[in-house]
């Protein structure tokens, strides 16, 4: 594959697996702060997060339908490089996430027969989409033929049940769609809820950057 495709892996928690995932060649690790889900970061977890992740990986934090100023405290405690939104954020939104917070690149999760298939359209202003299943964040893989109906400019990753299962399914999509940029990971690598497992990243990292 002529271009180098990035790796997002999402739902980092713990200590050691944070720094060992690093390690993997991967370009973002997120971390989800939306209570009641199975790898949300708690108080315990989120103080050490900053002196965890190398320099050279970005960290993304993960929210849904959250306040704005909760946003804002989260990064400027833990200097996330980039913030997800994975709730029914709208355009506005967006827009007021910018101006609180211009250092930030923004992930925005759409599912696109939830949107493009219904005729709903897709908010503007994130840096880059992460095209889902009809229930973002579940590990379901959605049918990759929804993707010809997007006739936007930007960029996404795409996530959805991805592992070293179907690496060579997602590259062929990687190869289709030249504003595909990046694929996310999350529950198809991981040992347990929060916990990821080396191997599989970087089966991944390595199956997709051939």
């Amino acid at each position: 594959m002529e271009r180098r495709v990035l790796v997002k892996v999402c739902g980092m928690r713990e200590g050691e697996n944070i720094q060992s995932i690093a390690r993997c060649g991967v370009d973002y690790l997120g971390f989800i702060f939306v209570q009641g889900t199975p790898r949300d970061v708690t108080p315990g977890h989120s103080a050490a997060l900053p002196s965890l992740v190398p320099p050279h990986v970005k960290t993304v934090a993960v929210f849904r339908n959250a306040e704005h100023d909760e946003i804002e405290d989260t990064v400027h405690s833990h200097r996330f490089s980039a913030i997800q939104l994975h709730g029914l954020e709208d355009s506005g939104y967006i827009a007021e996430c910018k101006r609180r917070l211009p250092q930030c690149k923004i992930f925005k999760a759409a599912s696109l027969s939830e949107n493009l298939s219904f005729g709903k359209k897709l908010p503007t202003g994130a840096d880059f989409f992460i095209f889902d299943s009809t229930n973002p964040g579940s590990g379901e893989e959605f049918d990759w033929e929804q993707i010809k109906l997007y006739r936007g400019e930007t960029p996404f990753f795409l996530a959805g049940g991805i592992g070293p299962q179907n690496i060579r399914r997602v590259r062929k999509v990687i190869e289709q769609y030249p504003l595909c940029v990046g694929v996310d990971l999350n529950s198809k690598v991981e040992v347990q809820p929060g916990l990821k497992s080396e191997s599989a990243v970087r089966a991944v990292v390595e199956g997709i950057r051939i």
